[in-house]
């Protein structure tokens, strides 16, 4: 009986490691560098919501007759608002004041 429970506690155990894998949210260095830019260009111009800023730039950056749609992707946007928040308080100053500084601080990996 002990035995035929700890397979199933071990069962319910990596099924829950399965399902918290599947559901982490994913977004590729490329996704993160752009939304780190995005997160920058709105920060500079004094914003009050980055988020939903974000998220009218990228779905009203589509073009109507374009193939391929970029969608929203709000695991990204929260990693470059959560690396922002993590700055000190004259760091985040040092950011809204200039998209370069700003960009630098959030550790953007492919400079342009």
């Amino acid at each position: 009986m002990k035995k035929k429970r700890w397979i199933a506690l071990l069962c319910l155990i990596l099924s829950a490691a399965a399902l918290a894998h599947f559901l982490r949210p994913r977004y590729t260095p490329a996704e993160r560098d752009y939304y780190t830019v995005l997160f920058c260009l709105v920060k500079n111009n004094g914003t009050d919501d980055p988020r939903k800023d974000m998220r009218d730039m990228v779905e009203n950056g589509n073009s109507d007759y374009a193939l391929h749609k970029q969608e929203y992707n709000p695991a990204a946007a929260n990693d470059a608002l959560a690396r922002f928040n993590k700055l000190g308080s004259e760091d985040q100053r040092a950011a809204g004041q200039s998209r370069a500084e700003c960009q630098r601080l959030l550790g953007l990996n492919a400079q342009r």
